[in-house]
């Protein structure tokens, strides 16, 4: 039968495994905390890219760029392509809005790279996604209100191109 001094010996070298194993266990979960923040960054560093790609299309650029060449258009006078132009620059940016908010994509970046058209676009449409929400209801695009808020947050003083 093993003494008293090999079971207190036995019970000390226990306590020092279960204090490594557990010191082991919570460096093992700092490492996958950080992995996984890592990954995160990662994915959201390419949707940014990827939104950004979007933007660059060229069907959003020529919808924005009609937007410009009517902006002081009443929407009563708007024809087809106005609408649909309207449409593709208030939609495209209240996608990137709900991104945003999700947090699927890097705001800031989205804010600093594309903040005056955010801003520009808003004030140009505002009488059209007005009516829309009229049919449509009062938070139709309004992820596209909140990201432009923040871009005139972010940029402090806008003046829309003239």
């Amino acid at each position: 039968m093993p003494s008293e001094d090999f079971w207190d010996a036995a019970l000390k070298y226990s306590d020092i495994l279960s204090n490594f194993a557990a010191i082991a266990g919570v460096v093992a979960l700092i490492f996958l905390w950080k992995q996984v923040r890592l990954m995160e960054r990662t994915d959201k560093g390419r949707n940014t890219i990827e939104v950004m790609n979007f933007l660059q299309k060229a069907e959003i650029r020529s919808a924005r760029y009609h937007i410009r060449t009517i902006k002081d258009k009443p929407v009563s006078e708007f024809n087809k392509v106005d609408f649909e132009m309207a449409s593709l620059v208030a939609s495209s940016f209240d996608l990137v809005g709900i991104m945003a908010e999700k947090k699927y994509i890097e705001e800031e970046i989205i804010i600093d790279a594309w903040g005056p058209a955010l801003i520009y676009n808003n004030i140009a449409l505002a009488e059209y996604i007005n009516a829309r929400r009229i049919k449509e209801g009062p938070r139709f695009w309004v992820r596209f209100d909140n990201i432009t808020r923040k871009s005139k947050e972010f940029h402090s003083i806008f003046t829309p191109h003239q």
